[in-house]
């Protein structure tokens, strides 16, 4: 299994793909409009920004769990996934 597509980033949507980038799959986090995914790819920057400041996580983890995860309204990048949540 090496790609996962999380339908919807809200809250339960941006954890889930945060547990698999974290275990070095490729996420695909796809909602419906470019605006709901800006704004809560900024929300997962600043969780992770705080587990930085906290210690829990270093610069390098929180940059290697951005890099396995791609944003978008694209609903055919599902079409290749080994696991669709939703």
């Amino acid at each position: 299994m090496k790609k996962i597509v999380v339908i919807g980033s809200g809250t339960m949507g941006l954890d889930i793909a945060q547990v698999f980038a974290k275990k070095s799959f490729d996420v695909v986090v796809r909602d419906i409009s470019d605006e709901i995914l800006k704004a809560n790819e900024a929300r997962l920057n600043k969780s992770l920004d705080k587990l930085v400041a906290k210690g829990k996580m270093d610069e390098a983890k929180k940059a290697d769990i951005l890099a396995h995860i791609t944003f978008t309204t694209d609903l055919n990048q599902a079409a290749d996934a080994d696991l669709v949540i939703e």
